[in-house]
């Protein structure tokens, strides 16, 4: 019988087996051989890798179950080959996100990783810790994504103004600006994008450099 797979602590394995009490259910750490033949299912978390080479010790192998957003872990190129069908909530912690991206620009917009790295070392650094007020700052979002969205929301009421990084894809409503406007117009960056070869190392020199001066 086809067994489900639930790999570090992804999901309620007494919940799993008491709705599927005919189907094996397996607690795993990882996804090291040896692996069980018959698992049909696999439910994952963030930083349990699942590429070629996990998908061989799986033949029967059929739905993949993250349970999160981020799939920069999963061979998504891999799974389509196989004929392996990806599921994944990919609003589940969005806002949870989006509320860490309002505290993370709130330190530092006040400097407020810098007055406590002074405060370890028993200096008090008042003046280099005054910051600029989170009103009076524009946001950048690059990524329309649920993060993304999220995001913005959270900042939109704090910030002096909001903006998407245009793009085909993003839904309607949004106020966008080209990615050369949203370099010179914004002082906050949220970079909510997939990790993909076209996204890798988005944040480089040459991106630190057009926005430093703003």
């Amino acid at each position: 019988m086809s067994a489900v797979l639930v790999v570090r602590g992804a999901a309620d394995a007494g919940a799993i087996r008491r709705a599927l009490p005919a189907v094996p259910v397996h607690d795993l750490l990882d996804l090291n051989w040896p692996l069980p033949a018959d698992a049909a299912v696999v439910v994952l978390r963030s930083g349990v890798r699942l590429s070629e080479q996990e998908l061989d010790a799986l033949p029967g192998l059929r739905h993949v179950v993250r349970t999160g957003s981020g799939i920069d872990h999963i061979d998504v190129s891999a799974l389509q080959r196989r004929g392996i069908t990806l599921h994944r909530n990919a609003e589940a912690g969005a806002a949870a996100v989006g509320e860490w991206v309002l505290a993370a620009a709130l330190a530092l917009a006040r400097r407020i990783p810098l007055g406590q790295h002074a405060l370890m070392l028993g200096r008090h650094e008042k003046e280099a810790c005054m910051g600029v007020s989170l009103g009076t700052l524009a946001a950048g979002v690059w990524g329309a994504g649920p993060v993304g969205l999220a995001a913005g929301r959270a900042l939109a009421s704090h910030v002096a103004r909001t903006a998407y990084a245009a793009w085909p894809s993003n839904p309607p409503g949004l106020r966008e600006v080209s990615q050369a406007a949203l370099m010179e117009q914004s002082q906050v960056h949220v970079v909510a994008l997939p990790l993909r070869a076209t996204t890798r190392q988005f944040i480089g020199e040459e991106f630190l450099a057009r926005v430093a001066p703003y």
